[in-house]
């Protein structure tokens, strides 16, 4: 590396920036403790004041649509803030109702849903299941009890006896009509008698047919006398059923409501509830013989051990899918995982005998269901990456009801028909979470979406800088190191923080915010003071970690210096040469983004004004790109175009470039190529260039400007600096510099310049040494400028191109007459 003391003295009306210009610097004085031990911990939130108002606007109003979608960078604390706001106002909310799914008698494939204060449900469930269990031991009391079996006996004697006086007035009737009345296994029949005994078929076959058609006569009486009977002790069987079943369900009755009179006591605030247990009552009574009856298990059939079914008392449990027993104010759930059934609930199958069955008991809540009268929180990205999610949860918003569907069945997956459980009202307050560009898409292509989000959010990535802000900063830094057991920070590490945060976003009058990224820092510059036994973090310590993080990620960038160095890609920094500019590209690795220098050059030749920019015409540029080359083209024809037309074309290029480039930072580059080779005016190779340009001439601000700067220094430094070297930068940026404190020093030495521009006038000067000029009254530019020797030449070519068409005329034997044929 080669260090030169003298610079070259060039005399121009742009004077290079002082040391002091290129970054703000935080003097560790403002601050009067000792350590961020002494500063009471960050409490609020930091430069989201409209965020947090909004935030607190859309959770304050309780009209329908009124849900939340927050936006803005990662790393600025939204999800964190967010969720803290959600919780602080929870705690003044009372906690909501319980949920839970009991079985539906009339319709059972549509479980009911049921709602219950706060932590009742699982007390509600144990005294349902404490209740079907206290039956199943009374209720075979009670019909084991005498005077059931009194009554029973009684009414079936009662049959007996009247059923006997049916058959004996019928075996009566038959026996004097010489009849008997045989009962077999398809019925009864009716065969005579002769001389007391049952009269054959060859008997019957030898009577005279008078005596048969007699006999037939006496058989058919019979026979009606004995239908008349059989009717008659249905009847009587059908009477002694209805008693019994009278009986059956008057000792049922009894046994239930002993056990249910309380149990409906306790719940007799709920209406639902009341319903839902005298459908109980009524299905036990129905079915009293489940409790009653056991079935004994079947042999083995082929050596295999077949219990025989038993009655199920499913019917009878409580699901409870939603419990807030534990619960002090209403619930804040954060859904990180927002499938659908996480989201809105499933209905979970079992195999049994080589099929799957469900039933209520398998309905399980989702993380709306668990946020129903409180809040939900959830990231939109993962919501649109799951099929079917974002459709469903605005249908749900709008109709404020909670539907829980097998979502297999709804997409036709199962033929089988399943449960539809009973929709739940909901009442919760939804906040998406998302980058700016997916609520703009949504808030154009979706036309629910305002009418389901109707607040937005923003969350601002940096903030301004003042003395206050300075001490919020000490007290974030003193909150993380608490929070986290981390050394403290002395003054000058609190200052060193707040320039990386004006660095990361590269602005001297603000800071960044996102204090994701910055907490990053924090532990780094603990972990290297630790290493070093420090007792507290310095600016040193915070200076090293950000070297170490710089270095841990540019191998790219010092593969491309290190082409550079070579001559690999060519790059010259001492020469002045026409039509060629050393322009600056930002290329970004990871998370690590870097300038490199980058060859421009122009050429001139006959044509007709165009300018020809190669990468778009091999497409490998973007639209903003090829807007601005259009644009320098508009400058170039505004300023030299007006009395005299362009009969030059030219070309651009980016040499040694075999990758796609967009934007318009590079056009004004392009335009003091174009104007040196116009000119035939060379360029100090020794200054690289960046900045757009609009139609009018003036230098716009553009982005990475520190990254530029240091780039072109970088490479400076590792070819030697002479003292000539330098950046030109847009004025506008100028409040955007924070570079390093290397390149301060560097530039208070007088080794290397960096030149504020506003317009390309300004701009050609510093790049040729030589004054761009002022259009006079007479058209002219005044003589010994750049613009000057661009009109000449372009008065020269005009005419030589006159000249040249006279004389090709003559040529051809061409005259003024036939000219036009």
């Amino acid at each position: 590396m080669t260090l030169t003391s003298r610079r070259e003295k060039v005399h121009l009306k742009t004077k290079p920036l002082s040391a002091d210009k290129l970054r703000n610097t935080v003097n560790p004085k403002v601050f009067k403790f000792k350590s961020t031990e002494d500063v009471r911990p960050l409490s609020g939130v930091i430069g989201q004041e409209r965020a947090v108002k909004a935030i607190e606007f859309g959770l304050g109003m309780k009209g329908h649509g009124y849900n939340i979608f927050v936006t803005g960078l990662s790393g600025t604390g939204k999800a964190t803030i967010v969720e803290r706001l959600l919780r602080q106002l929870a705690v003044t909310d009372k906690g909501p109702d319980d949920w839970l799914f009991v079985h539906n008698f009339s319709e059972p494939d549509q479980p009911h849903a049921l709602s219950i204060p706060m932590g009742k449900g699982n007390e509600f469930e144990s005294d349902m299941s404490a209740f079907i269990e206290s039956l199943k031991i009374e209720l075979p009391k009670a019909f084991n009890d005498k005077y059931y079996e009194q009554h029973k006996e009684s009414t079936l004697d009662e049959f007996e006896d009247k059923r006997n006086v049916v058959l004996r007035r019928l075996e009566n009737y038959a026996k004097r009509h010489k009849v008997v009345i045989q009962n077999t296994s398809i019925g009864q029949r009716t065969i005579p008698l002769i001389d007391d005994r049952e009269m054959s078929p060859e008997e019957y076959d030898a009577l005279p047919k008078t005596a048969r058609r007699k006999l037939d006569k006496i058989i058919d009486q019979v026979q009606i006398k004995l239908s008349a009977a059989v009717k008659e002790i249905t009847l009587l069987e059908n009477k002694t059923q209805e008693k019994l079943i009278k009986l059956n369900e008057t000792v049922a009755k009894y046994a239930v409501n002993k056990n249910l009179e309380t149990f409906k006591k306790k719940y007799s605030y709920s209406e639902a509830i009341q319903d839902y247990l005298g459908a109980v009552e009524k299905n036990i009574v129905a079915n009293v013989g489940d409790f009653v009856s056991q079935k004994e298990e079947r042999g083995n059939l082929l050596g295999l051990h077949i219990p025989q079914s038993q009655p199920s008392f499913t019917k009878y449990k409580v699901n409870v899918v939603s419990s807030n027993k534990n619960a002090k104010c209403a619930p804040v759930i954060v859904e990180t995982n927002p499938t659908y059934h996480n989201l809105f609930g499933r209905i979970e199958k079992k195999a049994q005998f080589g099929a799957l069955v469900t039933d209520f008991t398998l309905i399980k809540a989702g993380s709306l269901l668990r946020a129903n009268g409180g809040y939900l929180l959830v990231d939109i990205e993962s919501v649109l990456n799951h099929p079917y999610v974002w459709d469903t949860l605005k249908r749900t918003l709008r109709n404020r009801k909670l539907q829980i569907e097998d979502l297999s069945e709804e997409l036709g997956f199962v033929s089988t028909v399943g449960l539809k459980p009973e929709p739940i009202p909901l009442d919760v307050k939804v906040v998406l979470l998302g980058r700016a560009d997916i609520f703009h898409s949504l808030e154009f292509y979706d036309e629910t979406f305002r009418k389901t989000f109707k607040v937005r959010a923003d969350f601002d990535n940096s903030m301004k800088l003042d003395r206050n802000s300075y001490y919020q900063y000490a007290s974030f830094i003193s909150k993380v190191c608490r929070e986290e057991n981390l050394l403290h920070y002395d003054p000058s590490g609190v200052a060193a923080i707040i320039e990386h945060a004006q660095r990361s976003i590269s602005d001297q009058l603000r800071a960044s915010i996102q204090f994701g990224h910055l907490v990053n820092t924090l532990r780094e510059a603990n972990y290297i003071a630790e290493n070093n036994n420090n007792k507290l973090v310095s600016a040193i310590e915070v200076e090293a970690a950000i070297h170490e993080r710089r270095f841990r990620s540019n191998l790219v960038e010092e593969k491309f210096r290190n082409q550079i160095q070579r001559d690999i890609i060519a790059l010259d920094l001492s020469k002045k040469i026409v039509g060629q500019v050393n322009g600056l590209a930002v290329y970004q690795a990871g998370d690590h983004s870097f300038g490199i220098p980058a060859r421009i050059t122009a050429s001139t030749f006959a044509g007709k004004g165009n300018v020809i920019q190669i990468e778009r015409e091999v497409k490998m540029s973007g639209s903003t790109h090829d807007k601005g080359v259009f644009t320098l083209s508009s400058y170039l024809s505004r300023t030299f175009a007006e009395n005299i037309p362009i009969s030059l074309s030219a070309s651009i290029t980016f040499e040694q470039n075999y990758s796609f480039i967009d934007g318009d930072s590079a056009s004004s580059t392009e335009l003091y190529a174009l104007l040196s080779a116009l000119s035939s005016l060379p360029i100090n190779q020794a200054i690289a260039v960046t900045g757009s340009v609009d139609q009018r001439g003036n230098v716009q601000a553009i982005g990475g400007v520190n990254q530029k700067i240091e780039g072109f220094f970088d490479v400076c430094l590792q070819k030697g600096l002479t003292g000539n070297q330098g950046v030109m930068i847009p004025a506008s940026n100028v409040q955007h510099m924070m570079v390093r404190k290397d390149i301060m020093e560097v530039v208070r030495s007088g080794l290397f310049s960096i030149w504020p521009v506003k317009t390309i006038e300004e701009g050609i000067e510093v790049l040729t040494g030589v004054p761009a000029g002022k259009r006079k009254k007479n058209g002219k530019f005044p003589p010994g400028t750049v613009y000057r020797a661009i009109q000449n030449r372009l008065i020269n070519h005009q005419k030589e191109s006159l000249k040249f068409k006279q004389n090709l005329k003559k040529e051809l034997g061409i005259s003024k007459e036939n000219e036009k044929d």
